[in-house]
């Protein structure tokens, strides 16, 4: 996502919030990444200050762009979320900012889960996009639920009169073999879409504003 982008999206989210003036805006973070992305930005000696100027210079797209890089307090792709809480917890009277994604911890262990399954299955595909998610390990033992599957597969074939090995593996990967991207849609967006919206259920007041990154609006349409 380029400057120009980033820029529009902090623009509409400030505008939006203050049109709106909602009783609670719930961001697309959880309580890890605010404490590791947003926490010690906000604690800054020099916050107020700089948030003062920015919002400012909100209408000059150059002047942003300079204040971002002098200030060196937060990259433009990360303010979204940022502007978000900002608006809501210090322009706005009465409005409550609410973390409402799922643990990133949780959600990490839960790919692991998934994809070492397609490791175990020999998919060579998911073994390449694994190899590309610098976090995950694949030491993980499976989960209980697919190690339960897997075993019932094995039960099935083996109470044949011959006991085909091949056959064994072949079914358990046409029954659970799973490209990356469906375990990606699984876990980090349907998943999260359900914390989400579970976090926004709770909110009290008349008027809820959620901020999620453009990626994942088109899948609350599921």
């Amino acid at each position: 996502m380029g400057d120009s982008e980033d820029i529009e999206n902090i623009k509409f989210v400030s505008n939006f919030l203050r049109d709106c003036n909602p009783n609670n805006v719930v961001v697309e973070l959880c309580e890890e990444r605010f404490n590791s992305h947003y926490n010690e930005i906000m604690k800054h000696p020099k916050y107020e200050a700089i948030m003062e100027k920015f919002y400012q210079v909100l209408n000059d797209d150059e002047k942003i762009t300079k204040l971002s890089e002098k200030s060196n307090l937060i990259e433009l792709k990360e303010m979204e979320y940022l502007i978000g809480i900002d608006v809501c917890s210090y322009r706005l009277a009465q409005c409550r900012s609410v973390l409402g994604d799922r643990s990133y911890s949780i959600t990490k262990k839960r790919m692991k889960a998934k994809t070492r399954l397609s490791d175990i299955l020999g998919d060579e595909e998911s073994q390449q996009n694994l190899l590309q998610i610098a976090s995950v390990e694949t030491s993980d033992s499976l989960p209980e639920e697919e190690i339960k599957q897997v075993d019932q597969v094995i039960e099935e074939t083996s109470s044949q009169e011959e006991f085909d090995f091949s056959k064994i593996r072949d079914d358990v990967v046409a029954k659970e073999k799973k490209t990356y991207e469906q375990i990606y849609d699984e876990v980090v967006i349907d998943e999260v879409n359900q914390e989400l919206l579970k976090n926004v259920s709770k909110c009290e007041g008349n008027v809820v504003n959620v901020i999620v990154k453009k990626e994942r609006i088109s899948s609350f349409g599921k």
